[in-house]
């Protein structure tokens, strides 16, 4: 449809974008969050692993993936953004926008103030 004209975004290009941010990227994302917090230590289908060490260590190393993957993807969205802007397309409409992963708040430790008008001032 779109192949004749020069610079053009073709409707194949629209689509399979689309397709990523709305099925694969949120299965991703969902996918990355529930893999993170996945605990090696619980009990599998009733039995207790065999090897709690190496699946510990097969955990420890697939995590590492996960910051790459985020970055990558991130990556795509910024290039999707500036393709966006110079052809006035809206290939982000399906993108679920990530968020941060690179710290965890443990709630046992935060202090809330007593004083919650003043904001702890």
């Amino acid at each position: 449809k779109n192949v004749g004209r020069q610079g053009a975004v073709r409707d194949r290009f629209v689509a399979l974008m689309r397709t990523i941010g709305k099925g694969l990227n949120d299965a991703m994302y969902q996918c990355i969050l529930e893999y993170t917090n996945l605990n090696p230590d619980e009990e599998e289908d009733g039995k207790k692993r065999k090897s709690s060490h190496a699946a510990k260590a097969k955990v420890t190393k697939e995590l590492k993936l996960v910051p790459n993957i985020v970055f990558y993807v991130e990556s795509l969205e910024k290039h999707l953004i500036k393709v966006d802007a110079s052809k006035k397309t809206n290939l982000m409409s399906e993108f679920k926008r990530s968020t941060a992963r690179d710290f965890k708040v443990n709630m046992d430790k935060v202090h809330i103030p007593a004083d919650d008008d003043n904001c702890g001032k």
